[in-house]
Parts: structure tokens; sequence; C-alpha cells
């Protein structure tokens, strides 16, 4: 198992905030980072796709193959300036994106 990273390596500098993931964080299986996921089916790449990547994440460098890939298949790409939480530190612009997609 992984242990969880530190609220900051997602960005996370509110105290009250990283206290509040760090109780919620847990170890992860290596294997999702290891392991591939299931193929994709004719049936499951006819659904509309997106990507949303955050900018301001320290890790976004590392997602440029993902958004490169995400691209190429033809899934809508959106930047959202965010760190790689968007849920806990930017609500409501990721909610408005979510909804704007899912229209």
């Amino acid at each position: 198992m992984r242990p969880p990273p530190l609220p900051s390596s997602f960005g996370i500098t509110d105290p009250k905030m990283a206290e509040w993931m760090i109780a919620r964080l847990q170890p992860q299986p290596m294997s999702t980072y290891l392991q591939a996921p299931p193929a994709s089916t004719p049936e499951s790449r006819a659904l509309p796709r997106a990507y949303i990547l955050c900018t301001a994440s320290l890790i976004s460098y590392l997602m440029a193959l993902f958004v490169t890939r995400a691209r190429s298949e033809g899934w809508q790409v959106r930047e959202l300036a965010a760190d790689h939480e968007a849920e806990l530190t930017h609500p409501q612009e990721l909610t408005n994106m979510l909804i704007e997609l899912a229209v």
C-alpha cells in the first residue's frame, strides 16, 4: 500500500482543510498505479467524454500525456486554474464546468 501524500502535495494550504483531508485520506493500493484499466467497448466509446486539466496543480505537467490522449480520442478537454483537489479548493468553478459538460 502506498501511504497517502500530504495535503500540500494536492495544493491544500488552508490548515483547517488540510486537517479535514488528513482525517479522510487512506493508503492506496499500488495496483491502482500499475494495473491497466479495463478495455473500453464500442458502447463505452460512444459515450461523450471529457478531461479536466487542473492547471495550477504541481503535477499538471505530468498530465500532458493524458490530455494528448484525450484529445486524440475526441474527448472535450477543459482547463481549470485550480490544484488537483478542485472539488475542495474551487467547488463552484468545478461545479459550473461539470454542469456545462453535462448539457
